[in-house]
């Protein structure tokens, strides 16, 4: 299982709408015109398409390999990340523990299965829907 899907913060971006949108994921064959159509590969991506992001940028300046290593954790950036008001930032201090318990790799795999249907079609967090079966899915 990649880790390239874990941002720093402890989002998982392959549930994330724009990473699912974006057909070259994990490349650095990026579409010149990625952002404005708001599609992103992914917070790791070489492309550094998520560059402009101040927790990226800090966790990376301080070789971290995810926000819950930091001995500052949790800090006021992450704090008001997680208490936006949007359903899957306020899972970030679950997932940031459960990332340092796991392991990068096997949150990942949890992560996997839980943003795919049981027909095995990836859906993002706000779908109800699969895109494919169009089963019910437990998005947020």
């Amino acid at each position: 299982m990649n880790t390239e899907l874990i941002a720093y913060c402890g989002l998982y971006c392959g549930a994330c709408d724009w990473h699912m949108s974006f057909p070259k994921a994990g490349t650095e064959e990026i579409a010149p015109d990625a952002l404005k159509r708001g599609t992103c590969p992914g917070c790791r991506d070489k492309a550094n398409i998520c560059g402009f992001c101040g927790i990226k940028k800090c966790a990376v300046e301080k070789g971290l390999e995810f926000c819950g290593k930091c001995r500052e954790y949790p800090c006021a950036a992450i704090l008001a990340f997680a208490n936006d008001g949007k359903p899957h930032h306020a899972d970030i201090p679950k997932n940031l523990s459960e990332i340092e318990r796991l392991g990068g790799r096997d949150w990942a795999k949890t992560q996997q299965r839980r943003w795919s249907c049981r027909c095995g079609t990836k859906f993002s967090w706000y779908d109800k829907k699969c895109p494919a079966c169009n089963g019910e899915v437990a998005g947020y």
